[in-house]
């Protein structure tokens, strides 16, 4: 239960980082998003985030496919490291965008 707990919580969290991007993106007209990546691609390109975040988030992005698509054969140890190694990436990239409020 705790582990599908820490699955879906991370899921919820990197689905409205790209929600939030998606949204400044539209707000300030920065560009037209067809993929997931292209978030932190046009977030970078308008300096919303700087080169070290744009790569963390496309990583995160990559890590979300794997939640959604491939589900049935996570790797536990994967969820594991992204909670003791990743979160504050997460928040960085969530620091980032309260900057803009």
């Amino acid at each position: 239960m705790v582990y599908g707990s820490c699955e879906r919580f991370l899921h919820l969290i990197i689905e409205s980082l790209m929600d939030i991007g998606n949204h400044i993106i539209a707000e300030k007209n920065l560009g037209q998003v067809d993929f997931y990546r292209d978030i932190p691609e046009l977030l970078y390109a308008n300096n919303y985030l700087n080169e070290e975040q744009k790569e963390t988030f496309l990583q995160i992005i990559g890590f979300r496919n794997i939640l959604v698509h491939d589900y049935l054969e996570i790797d536990r140890t994967i969820v594991y490291h992204m909670l003791e190694n990743r979160l504050a990436n997460l928040k960085a990239i969530l620091s980032e965008y309260a900057k803009l409020l």
